[in-house]
């Protein structure tokens, strides 16, 4: 379900470039109303929802937390900035119907949260507003309650995972920022390596998985 922000030929109607961000997670989905905003600077602020989930059997039950990444685009589409509202952060699923970028080089995104601390389980209308400084160049490791180290990070030669306290088996795969699969190392003993010598500079999303497949960690790390 993953969606897309392009640049069409406005002469031909031809393809020149696309920007098509995959998360780890099973479902990606871009905001109901609004995904694509440009900014005061002529850029472009573009939204998506991470781990969506929109028919189990509709969107009043979802059951796990999910998470909205903003990305700020410049006109070819190269990713200048991003932020992260994190739900797994703080147990909510966030509905966001749209993305407005502000005078002050902002943004705002509107939709609805549910808490799933809250036993009503109802959805309340949401709001935030962000400033351009809410946008980073390096976004930070998100960590999973089970727990995780990552470092170096930044890094240049690679990275070390640390499932703190966790002497767990499975796999460590890690993904640019499009979503591209850029390699797997077995997960030994809650530990595991990543050598990423050959990799171009950039921001790379980790995800830590079991033996069953479950995440056990997901996150950010950027390489020098």
């Amino acid at each position: 379900m993953a969606r897309a922000a392009v640049v069409v030929s406005d002469t031909t109607g031809a393809l020149i470039r696309s920007f098509r961000p995959r998360s780890t997670y099973p479902q990606d989905y871009t905001p109901f109303l609004q995904a694509l905003s440009r900014t005061p600077d002529g850029n472009l602020y573009f939204a998506m929802h991470e781990n969506a989930q929109l028919f189990p059997p509709n969107l009043f039950n979802v059951f796990e937390p999910n998470r909205l990444h903003v990305y700020k685009l410049d006109t070819s589409l190269n990713v200048l900035c991003e932020h992260i509202v994190d739900g797994f952060a703080d147990n909510a699923y966030y509905y966001l119907n749209r993305i407005k970028a502000t005078d002050d080089g902002g943004f705002m995104l509107m939709g609805g949260r549910r808490n799933f601390d809250d036993p009503s389980g109802y959805f309340e209308a949401w709001a935030r507003k962000f400033g351009p400084s809410d946008c980073t160049v390096g976004v930070e490791e998100r960590q999973t309650a089970a727990g995780a180290t990552l470092f170096p990070n930044p890094g240049r030669e690679g990275f070390t995972l640390l499932l703190n306290g966790e002497a767990l088996q499975g796999t460590l795969l890690l993904h640019d920022a499009l979503g591209r699969a850029c390699g797997s190392v077995p997960i030994r003993q809650g530990q595991a390596r990543f050598d990423a010598q050959a990799l171009a500079t950039g921001v790379y999303v980790y995800h830590a998985q079991d033996m069953k497949g479950r995440t056990l960690a997901t996150g950010w790390w950027v390489k020098e």
